[in-house]
């Protein structure tokens, strides 16, 4: 059985890749490596890459859920840390706020319907 994926899928996937290597970044910005922070951020960054792999194949339900991950993430930046101020560290601040952004783009592609046709899924190896 063949299986097609979104040309915007891939899209997507690489914008949650990127998301990804970001939270890597703030992870070492942070420098605590041994506090429940880090189990928690070492699960978001693994969590990330796992959806943006899933993205990637096509699987759809995977948009849905990355979907609801991207607005508790913009709900607590929006009511949790902006109102507490973005003070704790001046360029972490910096990648996180670009980091959500990159988050919300991805679910804006991954909603848009695409105008090129569906790729095979044996070809994708092809388009990076």
């Amino acid at each position: 059985m063949k299986r097609y994926i979104n040309i915007n899928y891939i899209r997507a996937s690489n914008l949650i890749l990127v998301s990804a290597a970001l939270r890597i970044v703030d992870f070492f910005l942070i420098g605590e490596f041994v506090s429940l922070g880090s189990v928690v951020a070492l699960f978001a960054i693994t969590l990330l890459f796992a959806i943006g792999l899933l993205v990637r194949k096509g699987f759809v339900w995977s948009k849905w859920v990355f979907s609801v991950i991207t607005m508790l993430n913009l709900l607590v930046i929006i009511f949790i840390i902006i109102p507490d101020g973005l003070n704790f560290h001046i360029l972490y601040d910096y990648i996180s706020s670009l980091q959500i952004l990159i988050q919300v783009i991805a679910v804006v592609v991954l909603f848009i319907p695409s105008k090129q046709p569906p790729i095979d899924a044996l070809e994708q190896s092809d388009i990076i």
